[in-house]
C-alpha cells in the first residue's frame, strides 16, 4: 500500500490521508488552499507540508499558533518520517505507515460452496416446526423425533448434492454451552464527571470517584487526568474528593496558576459543582451526577371529553325548519332615502379625490441597526485588535494581540452579547502565553538566564537583561530570529557588561578619578576608593553621568573623600627608596631602586612632578601616581 497517515486519536479518528500520486501534499483546514483537508478548528489554514524526497517523506511545520509534534517532540524546519511515527496535528494523532491497512475478507464463494449453501437453506425450510434447535435442546423426546425425521430426509434423492450428515441445529455452540448463563456485574458509574468546555480538550469527560485525589497536568505518566494543552504544567493542580462528597482544589506551583470563577487561588480551596475552573487555556467544571434535578410537569386539559358529548347531542338535535330565501328586489325603498344616499355617495367621492391629490408616493425606508458601531465601541478598550464585519452573512473576523487571557475572555464575552453576530472567527494572539513560553526556553541556556521578554502593550515585545560578552548577545539574537515568531515587534534592550564596564572606566579616568575602583553585577554598580576633597563637586557630577548609562539600575557610592594625594594610585610596593638629598625642608632628589631621581625626570615612563616630604608625585597619560617613603 502507498504511504499514508491514519488518525488513531482525536475528533478525526479513523481518517486516512493517502500520500500517493504527488510529490508534495499541503495539509490544513482551508479547502481552497490545501490538498488534504482536516475539519478541525485547532488545525491552521496551512498547517504542514509533506514532501517526498529520495529517502522518503519529509514534514515541514507551517503553523505558528499550534505547531505539530512528532512522537511528542517538536521538530525543526524539516523532519524525515519513519515507519510508526506519531504525528500530532491539532487535536488529532496520526500514525505514519507504508504497510497495508487491515481489510474485511470479501472473497467470493466458489460455485460448489454456493450450491452447498443453497441446498442447506432449502433443507432447513422443509424441516417441520418441532425440529427447531430450541425444542431439541429442551425436550429429549423431541430430539429423538428430530433424528427420525433427519434419517427420512437423508433417504430422499437429490439431483445436485447429497449430504451424509445434517445437524439438527444451526448454531456454533454445543447444547451444554447454550444452557449456561453468563452474568455480568453491573458497572457503577462515577458520581462526579470532570467536563472540559473550552480549550484543546473541549468536550472531553473524565469520571471521578469518592475518596480519591486526581493530579491534573499535561504528562500522562505523572498525571491522573492529562490535558493536551501546552500552557498546562506537568503537574498543574490537584483535586480531592472525600467520602462526604466535599470537593477541593489546590495549585501545585504551576507557572500559569489556577483560577476558580476567574479568581486565582493561593492555597487549597473548596469548590462546588458547576464552578468554572481554568488551568492554562483549558476551562472545565465538575458535574455532580447524583444531585437532585427539578422538572416541571404540566397536565394537559381534558378537552376531548368535554367536546364529545356536545358533538353527540348535536347529532341528536332535529334540523331547523327551512326558511324562505330573501330577495332584495322585492324591497321597496322610499324616494327620500334614495336622494340622501346619492348625496352621501357624492360627498364621499369628492373627499376621496381631494385626499388622493394630496398624498404622493414615497419610497419606503427600513431602519437598520449599525452593528459596526457597537463593535467599534467594544474594541476601543482593545487597541491591539482589528476587526472586519460582514453584514450580509453576519460574520465577524478578529485579528491582533491582547495582553492576557482574561482580556481575551472579556472581549469574546462582550461580542457574544451582540445578537446579530452569527459567526465569529477568532485569530487573536495572547501575548502573555508568547513571552512566557519564550522565557522558559531562554532559561534553559545558562548564558541567557539574565535575559527575559515581556509585553508592555498589546503586540509589542521588549527584550531586556544582561549578558557578559557581545558574542553571547549575537548568539541570542540569532536564536530569537529562528524561534521567536514576532521579531519585527521585538525591541532589543540587552546590556553587555564588558562594554558597560569600559564606558564606566573611561568616564572615571576622563574626569580624573582613576584612583577609584568599581564592580558591576546585574545592573548594580558599587564604587569604592578615595578621591580628592577639592574635586567633590566634579565627582558628584560624574556620578550623575554614570546613572544615565543604559543598564545601570542602582548605584552604591562607597568612595571616601580624602586629601588630594591620597586619591592617587599607590605604587609604593613596586619601588624601594634607599636615600634622599635635601636642602632645608625641601627635597631635591631621592634614590629609587638605586637610581637618583629629581623633579622633572622620568621613572619607568612616568614623569616626576614633585618630591615632597615622605611622598613622590608622578603622572603618565593623565593618570596620577604616588610613592610613599620615610625620611
Amino acid at each position: 500500500m502507498p504511504p499514508h497517515l491514519v488518525a488513531e486519536e482525536g475528533p478525526l479518528k479513523g481518517k486516512v490521508l493517502s500520500l500517493e500520486g504527488r510529490d508534495e501534499w499541503l495539509i490544513g483546514r482551508d479547502p481552497d488552499q490545501v490538498d488534504l483537508v482536516l475539519e478541525d478548528t485547532t488545525v491552521s489554514r496551512k498547517h504542514l507540508l509533506c514532501r517526498k524526497e529520495a529517502d522518503g517523506f519529509v514534514l515541514t511545520d507551517l503553523s505558528q499558533t499550534n505547531p505539530i509534534l512528532v512522537n511528542d517532540q517538536t521538530i525543526g524546519e524539516d523532519h524525515p518520517l519513519k515507519e510508526g511515527d506519531l504525528v500530532k496535528i491539532g487535536q488529532n494523532i496520526f500514525l505514519y505507515s507504508e504497510e497495508p491497512l487491515p481489510l474485511l475478507d470479501e472473497t467470493p464463494l466458489s460455485t460448489e460452496e454456493k450450491a452447498s449453501e443453497e441446498a442447506l437453506v432449502e433443507n432447513k425450510e422443509e424441516l417441520p416446526p418441532q425440529e427447531t434447535p430450541e425444542e431439541n435442546l429442551a425436550e429429549p423426546a423431541a430430539e429423538e423425533a428430530s433424528h427420525e425425521k433427519e434419517e427420512e430426509f437423508h433417504e430422499e434423492p437429490s439431483d445436485e448434492l447429497s449430504y451424509e450428515e445434517t445437524p439438527s441445529y444451526d448454531t456454533i455452540f454445543e447444547p451444554e454451552m447454550e444452557e449456561e448463563e453468563i452474568s455480568f456485574l453491573p458497572i457503577k458509574e462515577p458520581p462526579f464527571i470532570l467536563k472540559v468546555i473550552a480549550g484543546p480538550n473541549s468536550g472531553a469527560e473524565f469520571g471521578m470517584e469518592l475518596g480519591k485525589e486526581y493530579i491534573l497536568g499535561k504528562e500522562r505518566e505523572s498525571s491522573d487526568i492529562a490535558f493536551n494543552d501546552m500552557s498546562v504544567s506537568r503537574k498543574h493542580a490537584k483535586i480531592t474528593i472525600d467520602k462526604d462528597r466535599n470537593i477541593s482544589i489546590e495549585d501545585l506551583g504551576s507557572k500559569n496558576k489556577t483560577f476558580v470563577n476567574s479568581e486565582e487561588i493561593k492555597e487549597k480551596k473548596q469548590i462546588f459543582p458547576n464552578d468554572l475552573i481554568t488551568i492554562g487555556t483549558s476551562l472545565f467544571l465538575i458535574i455532580d451526577k447524583e444531585a437532585p434535578a427539578e422538572t416541571i410537569y404540566s397536565e394537559a386539559a381534558p378537552y376531548e371529553r368535554a367536546l364529545l358529548p356536545k358533538k353527540e347531542e348535536a347529532k341528536t338535535e332535529e334540523p331547523p325548519p327551512p326558511t324562505q330565501a330573501f330577495s332584495w328586489r322585492q324591497v321597496i325603498l322610499p324616494k327620500s332615502v334614495l336622494i340622501f344616499g346619492s348625496i352621501l355617495i357624492f360627498i364621499l367621492f369628492m373627499v376621496f379625490l381631494s385626499l388622493f391629490s394630496l398624498v404622493k408616493p414615497h419610497a419606503m425606508q427600513i431602519a437598520t441597526k449599525d452593528v459596526s458601531k457597537d463593535i467599534r465601541k467594544i474594541m476601543e478598550k482593545y487597541s491591539g485588535v482589528e476587526f472586519s464585519y460582514n453584514q450580509k452573512n453576519e460574520s465577524l473576523f478578529l485579528l491582533g494581540h491582547v495582553l492576557t487571557a482574561i482580556d481575551h475572555e472579556e472581549l469574546l464575552y462582550s461580542l457574544h452579547q451582540i445578537s446579530t453576530i452569527d459567526h465569529l472567527e477568532d485569530n487573536i494572539i495572547i501575548d502573555e502565553y508568547v513571552w512566557k513560553n519564550m522565557n522558559d526556553l531562554l532559561s534553559e541556556n545558562e548564558s541567557w538566564r539574565g535575559v527575559s521578554i515581556h509585553s508592555p502593550t498589546p503586540g509589542k515585545f521588549v527584550l531586556s537583561g544582561f549578558v557578559k560578552e557581545s558574542t553571547i548577545a549575537e548568539e541570542l539574537m540569532n536564536y530569537l530570529h529562528i524561534h521567536f515568531p514576532y521579531t519585527d515587534r521585538l525591541e532589543n534592550h540587552i546590556v553587555v557588561e564588558n562594554i558597560l564596564n569600559t564606558q564606566i572606566a573611561a568616564l572615571l579616568i576622563s574626569k580624573g578619578f582613576e584612583g577609584l575602583s568599581f564592580q558591576l553585577t546585574g545592573g548594580e554598580l558599587v564604587i569604592t576608593g578615595n578621591y580628592s576633597v577639592k574635586a567633590k563637586d566634579s565627582y558628584l557630577s560624574t556620578l550623575n553621568m554614570i546613572k544615565t548609562l543604559e543598564g545601570i539600575r542602582t548605584l552604591k557610592d562607597l568612595a571616601i573623600p580624602a586629601a588630594p594625594n591620597a586619591a592617587r594610585i599607590d605604587l609604593t610596593s613596586r619601588y624601594q627608596i634607599t636615600g634622599f638629598a635635601s636642602q632645608g625642608k625641601e627635597n631635591f632628589g631621592v634614590v629609587v631602586n638605586g637610581q637618583i631621581i629629581t623633579t622633572g625626570e622620568m621613572l619607568d615612563g612616568m614623569k616626576v612632578t614633585a618630591i615632597e616630604p615622605n611622598i613622590i608625585l608622578l603622572e603618565k597619560e593623565n593618570l596620577k601616581y604616588k610613592i610613599n617613603y620615610s625620611r
